[in-house]
């Protein structure tokens, strides 16, 4: 039997004997250029693509985007923020209404949540500009792609640094099983205080600051 997760949590298996883990890995550098050489206009896109950048297209889901929009940033919560803006059309008080949303109906036991609830923190002018993204099915809503929800996520923890604790971080990142919110935290904090949340991060949870830095 063969088990696929986006999620994968630190910790020993009973009977490690019986398990084989296989990891997706970031795509290989050629591979990423040779698809980036498809594009119209490609010595140009590459002469000005920095090690960032490159860096963050061997993410198949950004290079997607590259691939169809052209638009590149340098990281990925920046990436999503212009989506946001861009194709979504949020301004910046909806982004933030959209975000405090998606921080207050993140950590259950799954990526859904109650379309409802989500709507009565963002408002009904923010879920419509979202119903692209949004998947609903009955009460239930879930975004397209979980790091659409986790960058929103870390955009309202980035600042708000009270909630810089262990019940806000086991709350962005299913009690550890996903660091994707933390590691976009990191990319948005200022550089004068980040050293608060990496330590903030490190007193929560060692494997959170590791990945975090790493990426």
């Amino acid at each position: 039997s063969v088990i696929v997760s986006d999620r994968l949590v630190r910790r020993d298996f009973i009977q490690a004997d019986r398990w084989k883990l296989c990891l997706v890995l970031p795509l290989a550098a050629e591979e990423v250029r040779r698809q980036v050489a498809k594009r119209p206009s490609k010595g140009a896109l590459q002469a000005v693509l920095s090690d960032a950048e490159w860096a963050l297209l061997s993410s198949p889901y950004f290079l997607d985007s590259y691939l169809k929009t052209g638009e590149l940033q340098e990281t990925r919560a920046a990436e999503l923020r212009n989506w946001f803006q861009r194709h979504a059309s949020l301004t910046d008080e909806e982004l933030a209404l959209a975000s405090k949303a998606a921080y207050q109906v993140y950590g259950s036991t799954s990526r859904s949540f109650l379309l409802a609830e989500f709507e009565r923190v963002a408002g009904s002018v923010v879920v419509q500009k979202l119903r692209k993204t949004l998947i609903v099915a009955g009460q239930q809503a879930f975004f397209d792609h979980h790091l659409k929800h986790d960058f929103l996520a870390s955009f309202y923890l980035a600042q708000n640094e009270p909630l810089w604790n262990r019940e806000s971080f086991d709350h962005v990142t299913f009690r550890g099983s996903s660091f994707d919110a933390i590691m976009m935290c990191v990319e948005q904090i200022p550089e004068a205080i980040a050293d608060r949340f990496i330590r903030a991060v490190y007193n929560w949870n060692i494997y959170g600051v590791g990945y975090s830095l790493a990426e």
